[in-house]
């Protein structure tokens, strides 16, 4: 029986804009930007190359933490989120954004929100003041579809991802670097180990004032008397904005709408795959790193195509792969990618990103 022939990137192959052309979008120069954490950002990105044997969670977590993960039975380690929540937390940054101190870095309110709920929280072993934004159903609809217009069904499916959102636990470690004054004029680096096992975010929903059949009606699943009365109190996971004063990687505002326009208009066409890299790009280009590479065996990890890779889908891994590559150029993010031979033999990619994203 003959083998099955391999399907491996190759520099001749590597040719991704046949999978969707590119879109007229608005000079991403030129758009208003927001904030997002660099911590949350990296949580994003991590992976596991299984190039040696890694340290298993139990083999590196404070014990306090391992009865949670236990409990849970945490798999890995980091931020993984489905495509519908990654369009979520996009319009969360933005809300936040619109509803917070946002010039004056030194502010106690800068990227805190705009609701008072006076919750302090240890973080790190420091109090740290969550953000927690107070908005309207609408604004969330809003924020997270990118447009004015949405329809009942729409409406469920935002509803539907903040509520699994909100339901989803995360096992986020970190190490928070800070310069503290040891000595008269002189200063020593410190570093924070911060292990937590968490959701990024708490909900509220509050419909006010409601009479006798407006309760009727919204028992009923009426979404209008929500829209009307309701409000929505969402309390932050402090790793969505700690150090976002100097650690923080900033995307379009509306990069929700961009992201959609960017694969052809449709908004299920849009893969984890491809947020994992724009997000890879977006910190590369906040690094200054404008020319940056990653070895071809190794992208399949940070893309997060673990199953593929298991199930040795090697044209899947490479469709996937080339799709999200052409996203991020017709985002504005890439502006040339190529295969190339390195020192060792290995073939890696070489990307050439836009330093005025």
């Amino acid at each position: 029986m003959a083998r099955a022939k391999k399907t491996e990137p190759s520099i001749e192959a590597f040719n991704p804009s046949s999978y969707f052309p590119a879109p007229t979008l608005p000079d991403v120069s030129k758009a208003p930007k927001v904030r997002q954490s660099g911590h949350y950002v990296d949580q994003k990105l991590k992976y596991t190359y299984p190039e040696q044997r890694q340290m298993t969670i139990f083999e590196i977590l404070d014990p306090d933490v391992i009865g949670k993960v236990e409990k849970y039975d945490v798999r890995y380690e980091g931020i993984r989120l489905t495509p519908p929540e990654e369009r979520l937390l996009n319009g969360i940054y933005k809300l936040l954004r619109d509803k917070s101190e946002t010039k004056d870095i030194k502010s106690p309110t800068f990227y805190k929100g705009n609701y008072d709920g006076g919750q302090i929280t240890e973080w790190g072993g420091e109090a740290h003041k969550r953000a927690l934004i107070s908005l309207k159903p609408t604004e969330m609809y809003m924020a997270y579809l990118g447009r004015d217009d949405y329809s009942g069904k729409e409406i469920m499916e935002v509803n539907k991802t903040l509520e699994g959102l909100a339901g989803k636990r995360f096992l986020m470690i970190y190490d928070r670097v800070r310069s503290v004054q040891v000595n008269k004029g002189k200063t020593e680096t410190r570093t924070d180990r911060i292990e937590k096992y968490a959701p990024l975010i708490e909900l509220v929903k509050y419909t006010r004032d409601l009479t006798d059949e407006e309760l009727k009606r919204l028992d009923k699943g009426d979404e209008r008397i929500r829209q009307a009365k309701g409000e929505i109190i969402l309390a932050l996971n402090p790793i969505l904005t700690d150090q976002i004063q100097t650690k923080y990687v900033e995307y379009p505002e509306d990069i929700n709408r961009r992201m959609i326009i960017a694969v052809g208009g449709d908004a299920k066409r849009v893969t984890q795959a491809m947020h994992i890299l724009s997000a890879w790009c977006a910190r590369e280009i906040s690094n200054k790193r404008y020319k940056s590479e990653i070895n071809a065996d190794k992208l399949p990890y940070v893309l997060k195509l673990d199953k593929y890779i298991q199930e040795s889908r090697r044209k899947l891994i490479q469709t996937t792969i080339e799709n999200a590559v052409q996203a991020c150029k017709n985002l504005g993010l890439i502006l040339d990618v190529s295969l190339e031979a390195g020192k060792a033999g290995q073939l890696k990619y070489v990307f050439t990103l836009n330093k005025d994203y």
